[in-house]
């Protein structure tokens, strides 16, 4: 017999249709809200389907007979299907839904960092402000604390100073002076040497040419 009227087919269960469309000018947050709307709807029909299935399946059983069986096998199995095809969308559902909560909740927390970051160098520069603003407080009162006996000190340091660089230079030339000295002496004893070795070799040159018209002579006689 014909199923009675108050099961629908699986047939008749349509597909539920998607909202209207957007205008051009839809926001980032309309364009979110119609996405999830459509899913819904999808999500809608299928647990539809699913229900009709179920009634039909129920229907069945109550004319259950040795020629319905093998149908009843092959609607089960499809029932089967039905329901692990639901549990796969819902987890699909439930594991975009738990990727947009990570990635706002990484987006506020990085923001939350970058502001923390901000106030910590805000922090630092303030506290390097204030640390110049008291070394130069400090530089400022140590000046004008300077008394006219500071001024006498320092005017002796300098005095000091200065005696010490010319007594410093008085003794550099003193050491030059010495060092030119053995400079000059070594080089007039190289001087006398070298003077009295030529002197030598002219006497031997003289000698030598003495002897050689001393022969020529000879000779000529």
């Amino acid at each position: 017999p014909p199923p009675a009227p108050d099961v629908p087919k699986v047939n008749e269960v349509k597909e539920i249709a998607p909202p209207p469309p957007l205008p051009n000018n839809a926001t980032p947050e309309q364009k979110r809200k119609y996405k999830e709307g459509y899913k819904d709807g999808q999500v809608a029909a299928k647990v539809l389907r699913l229900k009709a299935q179920k009634g039909e399946l129920v229907k069945v059983r109550e004319l259950r007979s040795d020629k319905d069986r093998q149908r009843i096998k092959t609607e089960r199995l499809a029932h089967r299907e039905a329901q692990v095809a639901a549990r796969v969308l819902k987890n699909k559902e439930q594991k975009e839904q738990l990727v947009r909560v990570r990635a706002i909740r990484y987006d506020e927390d990085r923001e939350k960092l970058k502001t923390e970051r901000l106030a910590h160098r805000e922090a630092q520069v303030a506290a390097k402000a204030l640390k110049l603003k008291a070394q130069k407080e400090q530089l400022v009162r140590v000046r004008a604390i300077r008394s006219d006996e500071d001024r006498e000190k320092l005017k002796t340091e300098r005095l000091v100073y200065r005696e010490a660089q010319v007594a410093d230079k008085v003794l550099k030339l003193k050491a030059q002076k010495e060092q030119l000295i053995r400079v000059k002496e070594i080089r007039l004893k190289e001087d006398k040497k070298r003077l009295k070795e030529e002197k030598k070799a002219y006497k031997k040159a003289q000698a030598k040419e003495k002897a050689l018209k001393r022969k020529s002579k000879k000779k000529d006689n």
